[in-house]
């Protein structure tokens, strides 16, 4: 999250006071080549969504958190232009919320979801 917070401020700087568009692929970040950026990104999120409840439990607005530090690490997938990047994320986002929901009860939804997506993706074809 600090690398994605740097890279941000970077950009910004760039931006506002040099008049250089760094907020894209490889002028966004210079850690690390994009894809593998994103992929570390996509990792720190994963890692945010299932263990951060489970250690961080006893903090107040622990959702608002997450949910805070999930959009900033999406928002860093995005921006890294990554199209391993973004696929790994559309791919491991909402498989690790159907884990989730299914922890938390939520089988009815779940499969309910499923029936969804593959009446869609039957349609779609």
């Amino acid at each position: 999250m600090l690398a994605t917070i740097i890279c941000l401020f970077r950009a910004f700087y760039l931006y506002f006071f040099e008049d250089v568009n760094a907020f894209f692929y490889s002028d966004f970040n210079f850690f690390l080549h994009p894809s593998y950026f994103a992929k570390y990104l996509v990792f720190a999120q994963l890692i945010v969504m299932i263990f951060y409840p489970i250690w961080l439990s006893h903090l107040a607005y622990l959702n608002i958190k997450i949910g805070f530090i999930s959009f900033l690490l999406l928002f860093a997938t995005f921006l890294c232009s990554s199209k391993r990047g973004l696929i790994t994320a559309f791919l491991l986002i909402p498989t690790a919320l159907f884990v989730i929901l299914y922890k938390n009860g939520y089988k009815k939804l779940i499969i309910g979801s499923l029936i969804v997506f593959v009446l869609g993706l039957f349609l779609s074809l």
